[in-house]
């Protein structure tokens, strides 16, 4: 809805942002939280997540998303670490990249 201008604030003006703005904020909360416990890892399983889908839906984004998920790939926690090499795999297969919605 942010990219697409759909998205409205509190006084119903249009609120829009770039596919590189949405992704700068994935990227300050990853940064952010892999500093922490483990709650943190959750957080960031769910940002991984939530940035893997957005390459379907938003153009551009894909390869810094690959650049990011590729740092997780050799994190501590071994659930991020899979999460990150799923990913990576499924981004790999270029399956993504050429979807249409």
């Amino acid at each position: 809805m942010l990219i697409s201008g759909q998205a409205k604030d509190e006084a119903g003006e249009v609120v829009r942002a770039t596919g590189a703005e949405v992704i700068d904020v994935y990227e300050s909360i990853l940064d952010e939280h892999d500093r922490r416990g483990d709650r943190s890892d959750t957080i960031i399983c769910w940002a991984l997540t939530a940035m893997s889908k957005l390459t379907i839906r938003v153009q551009g984004i894909s390869d810094r998303v690959k650049e990011i998920t590729e740092g997780f790939s050799d994190h501590a926690n071994v659930e991020i670490q899979q999460r990150s090499c799923e990913y990576l795999k499924i981004f790999e297969a270029g399956k993504w990249d050429d979807a249409e919605i």
